[in-house]
């Protein structure tokens, strides 16, 4: 009777065993699997910017256009002033709510200084300026606002919120597309246009 025991003891010990590795195999292989999707989809995003700077960098936009800031003031594109290169901030009221919201924390996280702030330009696009009031002032955003139309560049078409780099000459430069599923990719841009633009000291001829 007592071997029937020992046998039976170690028979389940064995089958537990066996059931413990097979969990382990099949977590392991959802880990695997869960990091192969991520970085599947990290390419996909990084790639589709690497597409989208080539069709929209070195756009140059009308200095003749007119905008508005809140305040509803007449302004001619020419008088904003890029001496140094400027971070535009481009969005929209069709733009989907977390996506604009994502961007704009993304960006209030950069170097913060009332000299540089003056360098990071909101473009946007409201019927409802009361709505862009309510959004500018809930994220207490010291940027200057300016409400535009559209601007010549192919990203319009694309209804997503979207940077860039605009330069004295009105060109633009390093146009991104972040995606709110992947920060990361948006942590790497801003860290890399923060450090050449913002921290470094910049000169035209340094671009």
């Amino acid at each position: 009777m007592y071997k029937i025991v020992i046998g039976i003891l170690l028979f389940v010990n064995i089958l537990l065993s066996v059931i413990c590795l097979n969990l382990f195999k099949d977590k392991t292989l959802l880990v695997s699997g869960k990091q192969s999707v991520e970085d599947d989809r990290q390419l996909e995003v990084l790639e589709n910017n690497f597409k989208l700077g080539i069709r929209n960098d070195n756009s140059i936009l009308d200095t003749s256009a007119v905008i508005h800031d809140l305040n509803k003031n007449k302004i001619s594109l020419s008088e904003i002033p890029t001496d140094a290169p400027c971070l535009v901030i481009r969005f929209s009221e069709t733009n989907c709510d977390e996506c604009v919201r994502f961007l704009l924390i993304k960006v209030m996280r950069l170097y913060n200084s009332d000299l540089f702030n003056k360098r990071i330009l909101l473009f946007a696009s409201y019927q409802n300026r009361k709505a862009l009031r309510i959004l500018i002032d809930r994220l207490n955003i010291k940027y200057p606002v300016y409400l535009i139309d559209k601007l010549p560049i192919p990203c319009e078409q694309i209804n997503y919120p979207y940077c860039f780099i605009l330069d004295s000459t009105k060109r633009t430069s390093h146009v991104f597309v972040p995606d709110k599923y992947e920060p990361q990719v948006a942590n790497t841009y801003f860290e890399l246009i923060e450090n050449r633009y913002f921290k470094n000291g910049f000169s035209e001829t340094n671009r």
